[in-house]
């Protein structure tokens, strides 16, 4: 089995890859390079709900900052 990877620019997003030799070991080759580009879009997923989710804690823990500090504040005035 043979992998090329055609296209004239290196940094390119995407160039066709092309699988040469027995049909067998061409499908296991195409099957493993689709696992690596699910398991690689997988990452990135996972990466930006976990980005997402410490944001939200972030913020409320702003908005809890926030209202500590304006309900202390007015405890002091009443005082």
């Amino acid at each position: 089995m043979v992998m090329v990877q055609d296209g004239p620019y290196t940094n390119a997003p995407e160039k066709p890859l092309r699988i040469m030799g027995d049909q067998q070991r061409c499908q296991r080759g195409k099957d493993l390079v689709q696992d690596l580009l699910t398991e690689k879009e997988l990452e990135v997923v996972i990466y930006f709900f976990c980005i997402m989710y410490l944001r939200s804690i972030f913020w409320q823990c702003v908005i809890k900052l926030y209202r500590f500090m304006c309900f202390s504040s007015l405890a002091w005035v009443s005082e």
